[in-house]
């Protein structure tokens, strides 16, 4: 396991040095069409078309779309036009069957990536059919005892993946739990289960706590995956580092947002906001009143590497309502901004390229040279993918 040169720096939330400079300018205005080309799901009642409990969705160089459902463990292939060409999977431990997928990623030669419970990496053709199985622990447990997985993996271009492991206090022979504000940390870790191979690339600050909850408009930390490095920042940072794969600083980057001050009317609620609960888990436990909120918001609530290699750094919203941060950059129990989301788009050196807003109500999970592939949710939780045009 590497001991990254770049730790001292992140433990002290990227303090090292001065802060470079804000961008002179925003870049181009870029839009996204508010209709959507393709609606995967949604209205469209049809069993082959429902999508449910979506954790990753990707599109194929033919124009095709793949869909991966975590409590169906189904992954769902549909035609360029939306149509329902085959369903590939299920519930089982046989070949190319799954059990709890949590993420879904488009390899060269559109090979498909499936992270699951069990067996845990698996191969698809880009038609479905099955590879390769691969059993491998996805929340680390085995390596890292008192730490958790997150819930997130990004993949690289070869099937390597990378994903933050958080203290996990309160367990026991871990840290106890205490009273107050506190950050745990998040250890950065390249997998490659494959080779059996799993690197340390940073701790940083973990998502902050009140007590043992996540705390309303908390820091947090933010990461994406390109082919080639990878973007990590506090979400209260000036600054966002660039890394290698092998855990080294390649350039800090301009976060392309200032802090905004958290208003009075949002800060009057004094009990936990409502969390949903997967079956079977305990709630939380209950937060000791009056509840404890930031001055101010974080400055960016998610980053995004598109399809062409340019960094999306998204604002955090000013909301109104108590919200956790990771809300606004996990898949699941995703919110997105009144109006839509407000973005800049970063090239590698950090040079603006352009401002662009997605579509109210769109969580994205794919961004293409012309098209953005994301997910949306009715009034009554009713899941679709959709396809918009993106004009550069």
């Amino acid at each position: 396991m590497r001991a990254p040169a770049l730790l001292p720096c992140v433990l002290a939330v990227v303090a090292c040095g001065g802060a470079p400079d804000a961008p002179s300018a925003a870049g181009a205005e870029w839009t996204v069409d508010p209709e959507p080309v393709v609606t995967l799901g949604g209205a469209d009642e049809r069993p082959e078309q429902i999508v449910h409990e979506v954790v990753g969705a990707t599109r194929l160089d033919d124009g095709r779309i793949v869909v991966a459902l975590q409590g169906a463990s189904e992954v769902k292939i549909f035609g360029p036009d939306g149509a329902h060409l085959r369903t590939v999977g299920g519930p089982g431990g046989g070949p190319g069957e799954f059990s709890g997928i949590h993420a879904l990623a488009r390899l060269p030669a559109d090979t498909l990536l499936v992270l699951s419970e069990r067996p845990g990496l698996t191969l698809l053709s880009a038609d479905g059919d099955h590879v390769r199985s691969l059993r491998t622990s996805l929340w680390g447990r085995d390596r890292h005892p008192c730490r958790m997985a997150i819930g997130r993996w990004d993949a690289l271009p070869d099937g390597r993946w990378v994903t933050v492991l958080e203290d996990n206090p309160g367990q026991p022979g871990c840290t106890p739990l205490t009273a107050g504000i506190q950050r745990p940390s998040g250890l950065l870790e390249l997998q490659d289960a494959v080779r059996g191979r799993y690197d340390t690339l940073a701790v940083m600050p973990g998502a902050e706590r009140n007590a043992p909850m996540w705390r309303v408009y908390g820091a947090d930390l933010v990461w994406a995956a390109a082919e080639d490095r990878l973007y990590v920042a506090d979400s209260r940072s000036e600054r966002i580092a660039s890394l290698s794969l092998d855990g080294d600083t390649l350039a800090w980057l301009p976060t392309p947002f200032a802090e905004v001050q958290v208003p009075p009317e949002a800060t009057r609620v004094r009990q936990r906001p409502s969390l949903p609960m997967p079956p079977g888990y305990r709630p939380p436990i209950p937060m000791d009143p009056p509840y404890d909120y930031p001055s101010h918001y974080p400055r960016l609530g998610r980053l995004l590497v598109d399809r062409t290699g340019a960094l999306w750094v998204m604002a955090y919203p000013a909301v109104q309502d108590p919200v956790y941060s990771w809300r606004f950059s996990a898949v699941r129990g995703f919110e997105v901004e009144e109006g839509g989301a407000r973005w800049r788009v970063l090239d590698p050196t950090g040079r603006p390229l352009a401002t662009v807003r997605t579509p109210p109500g769109v969580f994205p999970l794919e961004i293409g040279s012309d098209y953005v592939l994301g997910l949306t949710k009715d009034a009554y939780d009713v899941e679709a993918v959709v396809l918009h045009r993106l004009v550069r």
